[in-house]
C-alpha cells in the first residue's frame, strides 16, 4: 500500500494539473477574502465584521476552492480511464480496492495540505487588513480557529469526495458536470422548495462543518455536518470501489 500511494503522489507532483488547481485554489481564496472585507467592512448587519457572524463568514473563505479538490479527486481516478492508463495501474496492483484505497489515501493528502495553504493565506491577507480598518482579532480567536479546522476537514473531505465520484462515475467530463451540477443548481432548488431536507445533502453539510454563516439558513450544527458529509464521502467510496470493481477497463 505504501508504494501505491508514493505511486500516486508522484502522478500528482509530477503534473502541470495539480499545480493548475493549487494556483485556482489560493487565487479564488484571495478573492473572497477581499471582497468579504470590502463588502462586509461597509455591512451594518449582523454579518458586519465586527460580528462573530462576520468574522466566520470571513475566515471561511478559506474552504471556497473545495470545488476544485473535488474536481482533483474525479480527475485522478476517472482520468486514468480518459488517458488509457487505469490498464497499467490495474496491472501493476490487480486488486482494485487497494487502488482505489491508495486514491483516497493520496488525495486525502493532498486535499490537506491544500487546505492548509489556504488557511494561511487567509490569515495572512486577513489580520493586516483588519488591523487597518482597527478591527481587533483577538476576541475572535477560538471562532477563528474553529472556522479553520471545519475549513481544513470540509476542503480534506472533498478530496475525497471527488476521488469516489470519479471512481462511481468514470467519465470524467460527466462525472465534474454532475458533481458541480448537483452542487450548484440541485441542492440551490431543494434549498428554496425543502429546507429542511437541504441542510442533509453534501454541500449544505459541508456548510456547516466550515461553521460559516449563511444568512437565513437553517444548517445543521458543526459537529452533526461533518458526521454527515463524511457519510456521503464514504458512500460515493464504497459505492466507487464496488463499480470499478464490476467494470470493464476499456
Amino acid at each position: 500500500m505504501k508504494d501505491l500511494v508514493i505511486s500516486e503522489l508522484i502522478k500528482l507532483r509530477s503534473t502541470r494539473m495539480t499545480y493548475g488547481i493549487l494556483i485556482a485554489v489560493l487565487a479564488v481564496t484571495a478573492l473572497e477574502v477581499a471582497v468579504d472585507i470590502t463588502t462586509l467592512s461597509r455591512s451594518h448587519t449582523a454579518f458586519a465584521l465586527t460580528t462573530s457572524g462576520g468574522m466566520r463568514d470571513l475566515i471561511g473563505a478559506a474552504s471556497r476552492g473545495s470545488i476544485f479538490l473535488l474536481v482533483l479527486g474525479v480527475l485522478v481516478f476517472a482520468g486514468e480511464y480518459r488517458h488509457g492508463t487505469m490498464s497499467q495501474t490495474y496491472l501493476l496492483e490487480p486488486r482494485r480496492s487497494r487502488v482505489l484505497i491508495a486514491k483516497l489515501i493520496t488525495m486525502g493528502v493532498i486535499g490537506f495540505i491544500f487546505s492548509l495553504c489556504t488557511s494561511a493565506l487567509t490569515l495572512a491577507m486577513a489580520i493586516p487588513w483588519l488591523n487597518s480598518y482597527h478591527i481587533a482579532i483577538a476576541p475572535q480567536e477560538n471562532r477563528i480557529a474553529t472556522v479553520l479546522i471545519g475549513s481544513i476537514a470540509a476542503m480534506t473531505l472533498y478530496s475525497l469526495l471527488g476521488v469516489g465520484v470519479g471512481a462511481l462515475i468514470r467519465n470524467q467530463v460527466a462525472a465534474i458536470v454532475a458533481a458541480l451540477a448537483w452542487l450548484a443548481v440541485i441542492e440551490n432548488l431543494v434549498a428554496i422548495l425543502l429546507p429542511s431536507v437541504a441542510k442533509w445533502l453534501p454541500g449544505m453539510s459541508s456548510t456547516a462543518l466550515v461553521d460559516a454563516s449563511i444568512p437565513n439558513s437553517h444548517l445543521l450544527s458543526m459537529w452533526s455536518g461533518g458526521v454527515v458529509f463524511a457519510g456521503y464521502c464514504l458512500a460515493f467510496a464504497i459505492a466507487g470501489g464496488i463499480a470499478a470493481s464490476r467494470r470493464d477497463i476499456s
